[in-house]
């Protein structure tokens, strides 16, 4: 490889000059002339001959004249001139390129090490620079989660003296309300024992008007500690077993009076809407989708109550007589979905399970309600939860016309059998990065996330990604799913606005919500301890 210290060019070996042979630097200081440059850029092999280093400028003329080349061989010139004559110029030559080769070897060995100290010099200064950089988000970063921390503290001990204010406040009258209750319970007693004794259908219809009295109260008191125990979230547990022991006594009261009245071969009706609606209409035990529809105001009340579900199969059957779900004694009970309200007035449709109700409940075929979802803006809930308690709700916005949108209703409402209820959170993809940021979902099938295969046939999944294309940017609360045909049902939920790229795949956006799951991803450094407690969708939106 030719020296970079001759002053001659390394490629054609002709001697510099400030013409044809003008010496040009390189990047990376290698030192060649004008033509050859030139040649380089024709043949498009933009790199330098000696060290293989690559350059993007397109003409000779955009790099830099070596001057230091030029001067020596002005220098050369003015010295052989002055010694011409005394010396013959074959003799003088040799020694004249030996002092030229010594010095340009020397000026190129400092420029050189110039060179790789200013490198070492800017890498310094770069890492300097990006610690300052890191040091200041680091700081910014700590105060942002410090103030957080103070706020959160603040909302706990807010929350807290309201809490234990609120309960100091309540408690006398709850003490009192349980104390009125042990007396209904007593005075029933005393009715059942008189009504086995009495002989008067006078005297037995005054207790059972008595009973009817007592069992309204004890259904207006269940209400009030139902709603007393969502202001109080932290109650839950301890209020929801009285509740609980509540409904089965109210059960167990209706079950007397109504044995009572058929012994008596009276046709009295003391069902829950009955009793606490005295005037109004009765609801049916078998409702229809245009009777659900009107929302009476009894079905209403029924609804609060917690009486109303709806079932995959036939309702007649479901409330015969000799089938009564509430005494229902198989082990696999019958499929049926609670239909409930929300803290926003929304009737929400829960995913089909197991389930034994009261005895006194009203049944609607699941068909029938799903006529009533709006299947063009269809509204879909997963509600979370963790080390035993419930974490919140997030409602999802389902994009019409979308195959996924449909699926993911589906495995809401688990009407072909797989559903979501129950799944664990899968886990939480490029945790940190504020514009990558999403947690993953759905996979009914192992919980780890290597299932959860499609429940719908017959669709090629890659194409259906590709169509589902939401007409806006990545953004915070997508629902998205771009797995294969044998991880169709998982799902994922951005947490921050992405880049400004198309939302392939998506097919629904977090309505509200969102902010539960991002407090879970900061609670819980290991997010598979969270999980689906319950989903469904919501129905007449």
């Amino acid at each position: 490889m030719a020296s970079r210290t001759s002053k001659e060019c390394g490629i054609c070996n002709e001697v510099f000059d400030e013409d044809r042979h003008c010496p040009k630097n390189l990047p990376c200081s290698h030192c060649v002339c004008v033509q050859c440059i030139d040649q380089l850029i024709k043949t498009d092999r933009k790199l330098c001959p000696f060290c293989r280093h690559s350059f993007v400028e397109s003409s000779a003329q955009a790099f830099g004249t070596n001057l230091s080349v030029l001067e020596l061989l002005k220098y050369v010139s003015e010295l052989e001139a002055s010694i011409h004559g005394r010396h013959r110029r074959a003799d003088i030559n040799p020694y004249v390129n030996l002092l030229i080769n010594c010095r340009l070897e020397n000026r190129e060995i400092s420029r050189s090490k110039c060179s790789t100290l200013k490198e070492a010099m800017d890498q310094i200064t770069k890492a300097i620079n990006n610690n300052e950089e890191l040091i200041n988000k680091l700081k910014c970063s700590n105060e942002k989660l410090r103030n957080k921390i103070l706020s959160v503290l603040k909302d706990i001990e807010d929350s807290d003296s309201k809490h234990i204010a609120y309960l100091t406040h309540e408690n006398e009258s709850l003490k009192r309300q349980f104390d009125a209750l042990v007396r209904q319970e007593r005075q029933v007693q005393f009715i059942d024992s008189e009504l086995e004794n009495s002989e008067d259908f006078t005297t037995c219809g005054k207790f059972i008007d008595e009973a009817k009295e007592i069992n309204a109260t004890c259904t207006t008191f269940m209400e009030d500690l139902t709603e007393f125990l969502y202001k109080n979230k932290r109650s839950r547990h301890s209020i929801g077993k009285a509740v609980e022991k509540l409904k089965r006594d109210l059960v167990s009261i209706e079950d007397i009076l109504n044995s009572r009245a058929i012994e008596e071969n009276e046709e009295i009706d003391l069902s829950p809407g009955m009793v606490a609606m005295a005037g109004e209409e009765d609801v049916p035990k078998i409702l229809t989708a245009e009777y659900f529809q009107k929302l009476r105001q009894p079905l209403l009340q029924e609804i609060r109550k917690g009486t109303v579900f709806a079932a995959l199969g036939e309702p007649e059957r479901l409330v015969s007589s000799e089938q009564t779900l509430g005494n229902s004694t198989s082990e696999n009970g019958p499929f049926l979905a609670k239909i409930s309200f929300d803290e926003c007035g929304r009737i929400c449709l829960h995913h089909l399970d197991e389930i034994h109700p009261p005895s006194h409940h009203h049944v609607i075929q699941l068909s029938e309600l799903m006529e009533l979802v709006n299947t063009s803006s269809r509204l879909a809930f997963i509600e979370l939860g963790a080390r035993g308690r419930t974490l919140g709700r997030l409602w999802i916005r389902l994009f019409p016309d979308t195959v996924k949108g449909q699926q993911f209703s589906l495995l809401c409402t688990g009407e072909r059998g797989p559903c979501y209820a129950g799944t664990k959170v899968i886990a939480v993809a490029n945790k940190g990065h504020s514009m990558e940021e999403s947690v993953c979902f759905g996979d009914y099938e192992w919980n780890s996330g290597s299932g959860g295969k499609a429940v719908l046939n017959g669709i090629d999944w890659e194409q259906e990604v590709v169509k589902a294309i939401y007409d806006r940017t990545w953004e915070a609360g997508i629902v998205s799913c771009s797995e294969p045909e044998h991880r169709a049902a998982q799902f994922a939920i951005t947490t921050q606005d992405w880049c400004e790229t198309e939302c392939i795949g998506g097919f629904g956006k977090v309505e509200s919500g969102l902010s539960i799951l991002i407090d879970a991803i900061a609670e819980f450094p290991d997010i598979k301890e969270c999980f689906i407690h319950d989903c469904g969708i919501a129905v007449l939106t």
